[in-house]
């Protein structure tokens, strides 16, 4: 007998789906804001403050 996933579990995968993708755009615009350091600090210094942020999304909405 198969069973089929129930919403709680397709959500589940969406979230963490979600977690994942988010995860991997903080690490892209944190590794921008270390290319942009030397020729603008300002930038950097605002993507920087966007990647804390998703980080700390990500820590807000760990799973239990």
């Amino acid at each position: 007998m198969t069973t089929t996933p129930n919403r709680a579990d397709d959500r589940d995968l969406h979230i963490a789906a979600l977690r994942a993708a988010l995860g991997t755009a903080k690490n892209l615009v944190a590794h921008a804001a270390g290319r942009e350091a030397a020729a603008d600090p300002a930038y950097a210094a605002r993507l920087m403050a966007a990647a804390e942020s998703m980080e700390d999304v990500l820590a807000h909405t760990a799973p239990e």
